[in-house]
């Protein structure tokens, strides 16, 4: 992981009213806050953003490139569940669980990711009883993916 810069946070916050459907609807000064806390990343391809079972202090919001999420639901064995492009977001589970990451995550190509913090996200949540919501939908969403049984083999 390389930090690039401090993004200009209008802009940024703009681009995740208009990109991100999860924060679309969040109030400027909520989008403005989160902006503002942020940093820009750059991972290489095939580095690992995150790793199963590691604890996540930052929400990632996908710039651009793909990153795959995969399971390890046994030793030896890894299943991918999804390929995140811009404008999707992980690392949610964690922060708001105050758990570990259920999955790993992996840059499939070059991927800029823009890196909110926990403080930051945790005080938009408390404050905003709908975005709590949609943010616990949004987990349990990913969690039935991520648990969901391995397809049979042919």
């Amino acid at each position: 992981m390389k930090t690039v810069t401090a993004p200009d946070a209008v802009p940024l916050a703009q681009w995740m009213k208009d990109r991100i459907a999860l924060l679309a609807d969040l109030p400027e000064d909520e989008l403005l806050a989160l902006a503002k806390s942020a940093r820009c990343v750059e991972f290489a391809p095939q580095e690992t953003i995150i790793h199963q079972g590691m604890t996540i202090d930052d929400l990632h919001l996908i710039f651009s490139g793909k990153a795959a999420v995969r399971v390890r639901p046994a030793p030896g064995k890894t299943l991918e569940r999804a390929v995140l492009g811009p404008g999707e977001i992980f690392g949610e589970t964690s922060i708001l669980e105050h758990g570990t990451a259920y999955a790993s995550v992996r840059a499939e190509e070059a991927v800029t990711a823009y890196l909110i913090g926990q403080e930051t996200l945790l005080a938009v949540v408390e404050s905003n009883p709908r975005f709590k919501e949609r943010l616990q939908a949004l987990i349990l969403a990913r969690r039935a993916q991520t648990e969901k049984p391995a397809p049979a083999a042919a």
